[in-house]
């Protein structure tokens, strides 16, 4: 009981951090927003949902894939779109779900 008390408030930090940082970005965003250059929300983004899944993995909390496979499409849309490379959203979409499904495979493979 007492473990299962301490994986929730591990998990609710690390959410709640999360949320933080997140409201941190928006708000920024909206103060900002003429000035910030193509691509950077969406970085900001996809990095914040990438550091609250390794900070649950540090944490030895389970990850969400939903979160980090966002956070990865995030990344990889505000990286091409502040490099101006016109990249098509539907293909990184299937190729991250493409990847998480293999992850998901040979992690449950494995137990």
């Amino acid at each position: 009981m007492v473990e299962q008390n301490q994986y929730l408030k591990k998990k609710k930090l690390i959410e709640n951090l999360s949320w933080a940082a997140f409201l941190l970005v928006v708000a920024s965003f909206l103060l900002f927003r003429g000035s910030m250059p193509d691509g950077i929300w969406y970085i900001a983004l996809g990095i914040i949902l990438i550091l609250m899944n390794l900070g649950k993995s540090l944490l030895n909390i389970s990850l969400s894939l939903l979160t980090f496979g966002g956070g990865v499409i995030l990344l990889l849309v505000g990286v091409s779109d502040y490099l101006g490379v016109d990249v098509s959203l539907g293909p990184i979409v299937i190729i991250v779900i493409a990847i998480l499904i293999a992850f998901r495979s040979i992690k449950s493979y494995r137990k």
